[in-house]
């Protein structure tokens, strides 16, 4: 299993690391480090107009392999540099706190429960909210996060890590990498604490 992340600021305080992760069908490869850093960047790019000018994505171009029944590391593959990107909308930002909150399905069950995984985009618009996000807003941020799965050169699966079950340094199940199969944005907003997205 493959993880990138991304590293995001603005020029009013905003900060975040956004993580997605990926599988291959083999091994990874520089090919496949390549193939995640330019889909997350044709995610954010695709997503650009509802993120504020002052908002900035900067794409590691190293990506790392990971087993997913542990979490361990196993290697590190560095894939071709991808130019960072901006947001495009020019409304006054909201409060940073807010995000909105991008939904992985996958239609996989684990102990009776689907597996699902989340992502959040902050640095938002005014322009964009009336209290919740705009319709126009929610369809961008979905639409934006299918090129996670789009194919451009080299295949991989975008995944959700469900991740093991470890008690007192013991493996009590093992974590799986699930692809996901459908995209959604939430209605409401989140609130986002952390800024690991």
């Amino acid at each position: 299993m493959l993880r990138h992340r991304t590293v995001i600021s603005g020029g009013l305080g905003y900060s975040a690391l956004a993580t997605f992760y990926f599988a291959g069908p083999g091994a990874g490869s520089a090919a496949e480090a390549t193939e995640v850093v330019a889909r997350v960047r044709a995610c954010f790019l695709a997503a650009a107009s509802v993120i504020h000018f002052n908002c900035t994505q900067a794409y590691d171009l190293f990506v790392d392999e990971l087993d997913p029944t542990t979490g361990e590391v196993t290697g590190s593959f560095g894939g071709l540099s991808a130019a960072p990107t901006t947001g495009t909308g020019s409304a006054d930002p909201l409060p940073n706190q807010i995000a909105m909150v991008g939904q992985f399905q996958t239609g996989h069950f684990i102990a009776g429960r689907q597996v699902q995984g989340r992502t959040y985009l902050g640095a938002l618009n005014e322009s964009d909210s009336t209290g919740v996000p705009s319709p126009t807003a929610t369809a961008a941020l979905t639409t934006a996060l299918g090129h996670l799965s789009t194919l451009i050169t080299t295949p991989v699966a975008h995944v959700v890590w469900h991740r093991p079950h470890i008690v007192g340094g013991v493996n009590q199940a093992d974590g799986a990498a699930v692809e996901v199969t459908t995209y959604s944005t939430a209605a409401t907003y989140g609130t986002q604490r952390g800024r690991r997205v």
